[in-house]
């Protein structure tokens, strides 16, 4: 993978605008389904469970979980980006196509979210350490990645590093610790 987007970089910066969104684009998916792969893999191995391994036992949790997080995305999508317009996607400017991925990648990232606060709760976290950590480290990776890549662009007062250190906050409260108490509980934990 780091081979990978060391080659998509380099052609980013030899073609066009569309092409450096384009690889951004990509370099940010591949990032997500990796992250989901090995954030899953990593929760089997503490806990015995996964989404994956519920997946393959015909439950209807990982379905639901997934199908909530592209349902949350296009909420958040919905005010943040066009309501309130604190954020846009430059590959989706120019490809409007592409704008239906975007429940998908919201999808990735609630089973994302659900296996950094499992994990945290495996290994014996209290809920509100676990929240925290859920907040902190993928807002890390997350938001690393999109400083190199520009898959999406922040405006207004999400330009201020603390205000969107406190979105993903929210987020982690949407997508983990307040769908985990309130809606569905995935893992028990």
């Amino acid at each position: 993978m780091c081979l990978y987007i060391a080659y998509a970089t380099h052609h980013r910066h030899k073609k066009g605008k569309n092409h450096r969104y384009f690889s951004g684009l990509v370099i940010g998916g591949s990032f997500a389904l990796a992250l989901a792969v090995f954030t899953d893999a990593l929760l089997f191995r503490l806990n015995g469970e996964s989404f994956y391994s519920l997946l393959q036992t015909g439950s209807y949790i990982p379905a639901a979980v997934f199908l909530v997080g592209a349902l949350q995305g296009v909420v958040y999508e919905y005010v943040g980006s066009f309501s309130f317009d604190l954020w846009y996607y430059p590959t989706v400017r120019h490809k409007h196509l592409l704008f239906l991925l975007l429940p998908f990648f919201y999808a990735i990232f609630m089973i994302i979210m659900q296996n950094t606060f499992a994990i945290f709760r495996s290994v014996g976290l209290s809920a509100n350490y676990s929240f925290v950590l859920t907040a902190l480290i993928p807002f890390a990776l997350v938001e690393g990645i999109n400083f190199y890549t520009k898959t999406w662009i922040y405006r207004g007062m999400l330009k201020a590093p603390l205000i969107l250190a406190l979105g993903w906050f929210i987020l982690a409260y949407t997508f983990a610790l307040g769908f985990n108490k309130f809606i569905l509980n995935p893992f028990g934990l």
